[in-house]
C-alpha cells in the first residue's frame, strides 16, 4: 500500500510460485493426430500485512493440476472431427486480516477469516466440419461441469486467535451448450458467417450450514439447502466482411451473448481491505445484445490501421452494490443491475520502418455506464467499475536475428473507479476529484537466439518503477518494476 498510510501492520508483500507442465502429441495415421498436456501450478503469496498478536502473514495459496487431451480426425468425405477434454483440480487457500480502528492508524492487525476453496471442473467439445462449394460449415456442443465450494473458519474479534464460526458454502453447475455456424461468400470480395447457439445450464447442490464454534449449534444464516436455478438460452449471431479494394476491407457483426453467474459469484465471500463483498445465491444469468463495425485500411505496403466501433447492452449484468457503510468499512453484494451500455471506438496502427524496425499503437475509448436499475435509480448514469474509459498503447520494435529482437512499450490507462464503488464517490487520498487517477507505465523485453533451439531473454515491467493506485481502502499501489531473465531451450522439434 502508498508509504504514508502504513502502520505496523504493514510489511513487504511477495510472491513464489513453480509451474511445470507436458505435452505429447502423436499422429497415428495421415488423417489422425491428437495430444495430451498435463501439468501442475504452485503459488504463494504473502499480501504485505501480518497479524500483531502471533504475527500471522495475510496471504493466499494456489495448487492447481490439470489433464487436457484431443484427438483430430480427416474422415473419408474430407470432413472434420475435432474432439478435446479436460479437467482442473485446484484448493485455494486465504486468510484475511482485519484492521481496526487505532491510535496511532494500521497498528493493531488480527486475522478475521480462514478460507480453503477447493473446485473441481471437467469438460469438453466436439466440433464438425466440412467445406463445400462458397461453403464452410461448422457444427459442434461443449459441456462443462464443476463442483466447488468455500470452507470456512471465523475468527473470534479479540485477537483472531481461536474459530468462533464454521462456515461451507458452495453447489455445482453444469453447463451444456450446442452451436451451428456457416461462413459463406455468396460474391466475390465479400464473406458472411451465420450462427446460432443454445445453452442450458443448471445449478444445483447448492448450500450454505453455518454453525457456532465450539457449541456446534446452527446460526440464522445456516440453509443446508438452496434453490438451484436452471435456464435454456439461443444466442444468434451474423458477421460480414466486404474487401472493397486491395487498400480498404469493411466489417460489421451483430448478435447476443450469455453468460451464468459462477460458483464464486453465488456462494464465495471475501474481503479486501476494508470493503467486504457478499455472494449472492439468487444471481441470474447476463445477457448481452450488441454489434460493431470496423474498417480496416492499408494504405501502403508498409502500413496498416483499424478503427472499430462498438455498441452493447448488457442486460442483468452481475456487479457490486454497496449495502453497508460504516466508516471506512463498506459491505457490498454482488447483483444484477438492470442494464448497462458499453460503447466506445478502437483504433489500431502498425508501420514497418524498415526490415528491422517497426511502431505500432492503439487507443481505446469505452464508455460503459448503467443506464437502467430499478431497484436503485440513483446508480443510473455512473460508470462501471474497473472500466477506465480512456486506454492507449505505444510500442517501437526493433528485430534482427543477428543483433537481437528489442521492444520497447508504454500504456497509458485512464481514470477508473474502485472496485466496489458503484456510487463512483471514493476519492484517493490526495486528490480532489474521485476515482483511481490515470497513470502511464513502460516495459521492455530483450531476446536473442543462440542456434536453432536455444533463446535468452530479458524483460522488464514498469520499467521506470512508476507509482500508481490500483485500489482504495487502503490505497493500494501496483506493481514496482519487475526484472526477469533466462535462456529457453527446445529439447526437440525444429
Amino acid at each position: 500500500m502508498i508509504a504514508d498510510e502504513r502502520g505496523a501492520v504493514d510489511d513487504k508483500a511477495n510472491d513464489a510460485f513453480k509451474n511445470v507442465n507436458v505435452k505429447g502429441t502423436f499422429t497415428a495415421t495421415p488423417n489422425v493426430n491428437g495430444f495430451v498436456r498435463t501439468g501442475y501450478f504452485h503459488e504463494n503469496r504473502d499480501n504485505g500485512k501480518h497479524s500483531t498478536f502471533d504475527g500471522t502473514e495475510e496471504g493466499n495459496n494456489t495448487t492447481w493440476k490439470y489433464v487436457s487431451g484431443g484427438v483430430r480426425v480427416v474422415l473419408p468425405d474430407s470432413s472434420g472431427l475435432q474432439a478435446n477434454v479436460f479437467g482442473n483440480f485446484e484448493t485455494y487457500f486465504s486468510n484475511f486480516l482485519a484492521v481496526p480502528t487505532a491510535n496511532p492508524p494500521r497498528s493493531i492487525g488480527r486475522m478475521s477469516l480462514n478460507q480453503t476453496v477447493p473446485t473441481t471442473d471437467t469438460g469438453g467439445m466436439v466440433v464438425w466440419s466440412k467445406s463445400f462449394a462458397k461453403n464452410l460449415l461448422q457444427a459442434g456442443t461443449d459441456w462443462h461441469w464443476v463442483d466447488g465450494e468455500s470452507q470456512e473458519d471465523g475468527l473470534n474479534a479479540t485477537n483472531g486467535l481461536t474459530v468462533n464460526l464454521h462456515r461451507v458454502s458452495g453447489g455445482t453447475q453444469r453447463n451444456l451448450g450446442a452451436y451451428v455456424q456457416d461462413m459463406i461468400a455468396p460474391v466475390n470480395n465479400l464473406e458472411v458467417t451465420l450462427s446460432a447457439r443454445v445453452d442450458s445450464w443448471s445449478n444445483y447442490n447448492a448450500h450454505n450450514t453455518e454453525v457456532n464454534i465450539p457449541s456446534g449449534t446452527p446460526t440464522v444464516n445456516n440453509a443446508p439447502t438452496l434453490p438451484g436455478q436452471d435456464d435454456t438460452v439461443v444466442t444468434p449471431r451474423a458477421a460480414a466482411i466486404y474487401h472493397a479494394s486491395d487498400i480498404v476491407s469493411v466489417w460489421g457483426d451483430i448478435g447476443s451473448g450469455f453468460r451464468a453467474p459462477t460458483l464464486n459469484e453465488l456462494y464465495r465471500r471475501f474481503s479486501k481491505g476494508t470493503v467486504l463483498t457478499l455472494p449472492n445465491f439468487s444471481l441470474g444469468p447476463e445477457r448481452l445484445d450488441g454489434g460493431e463495425l470496423g474498417v480496416n485500411l492499408a494504405p501502403t505496403k508498409n502500413m496498416t490501421a483499424r478503427v472499430t466501433w462498438f455498441d452493447n447492452y448488457v442486460h442483468n449484468p452481475v456487479s457490486n452494490v454497496t449495502i453497508a457503510t460504516q466508516g471506512a468499512n463498506v459491505t457490498v453484494q454482488r447483483q444484477n443491475l438492470g442494464e448497462t451500455q458499453i460503447q466506445g471506438v478502437q483504433f489500431d496502427a502498425e508501420y514497418r520502418i524498415n526490415k528491422t524496425w517497426r511502431v505500432s499503437g492503439g487507443y481505446l475509448f469505452d464508455h460503459a455506464t448503467i443506464i437502467e436499475n430499478p431497484a436503485n435509480p440513483a446508480l443510473v448514469g455512473k460508470f462501471l467499475q474497473e472500466v477506465p474509459e480512456n486506454r492507449g498503447t505505444f510500442r517501437i520494435t526493433y528485430s534482427d536475428p543477428k543483433v537481437a529482437s528489442i521492444t520497447f512499450g508504454v500504456q497509458a490507462v485512464g481514470l477508473q473507479y474502485d472496485t466496489g464503488d458503484d456510487t463512483n464517490t471514493r476519492v484517493t487520498p490526495g486528490y480532489s476529484y474521485p476515482g483511481l487517477p490515470a497513470y502511464a507505465t513502460t516495459e521492455l523485453a530483450i531476446s536473442r537466439a543462440l542456434g536453432r533451439n536455444v533463446d535468452v531473454f530479458f524483460a522488464a515491467q514498469n520499467l521506470f518503477n512508476q507509482q500508481y493506485i490500483v485500489a482504495l481502502l487502503p490505497t493500494t499501489i501496483g506493481s514496482p518494476r519487475l526484472v526477469n531473465g533466462g535462456v529457453r531451450v527446445k529439447l526437440c522439434g525444429r
